[in-house]
C-alpha cells in the first residue's frame, strides 16, 4: 500500500508542468528592468522630481477650481 501510494505520487509530480515557475521568474525580471529605468530616469534628469511636483501641484490647482464652481440649478426647477 505504501509502495502504490508512493509511486501515484512520484508520477503526479513528474506531470506538473514547468511553466508557472518559468513565468513568475520572468516576472522578476520584468520589475527589475522596471524599476532599473525608473531609476535612471530619476537620476539622470535632475528635473524630472520638479516637473512631477507642478504637474501634480498644476492638477490640484484645476480639481480644486472645479469643485469651487457653483451648480447650476435653474434647469432642475422645471
Amino acid at each position: 500500500m505504501i509502495g502504490t501510494y508512493g509511486r501515484a505520487w512520484t508520477m503526479k509530480r513528474k506531470q506538473l508542468p514547468k511553466g508557472p515557475r518559468r513565468q513568475r521568474g520572468s516576472a522578476i525580471v520584468e520589475y527589475s528592468i522596471i524599476t532599473m529605468l525608473v531609476i535612471v530616469v530619476l537620476v539622470a534628469n535632475d528635473n524630472v522630481v520638479g516637473q512631477l511636483m507642478q504637474a501634480i501641484k498644476g492638477m490640484y490647482e484645476a480639481f480644486s477650481y472645479a469643485l469651487s464652481m457653483t451648480f447650476p440649478t435653474d434647469f432642475l426647477q422645471n
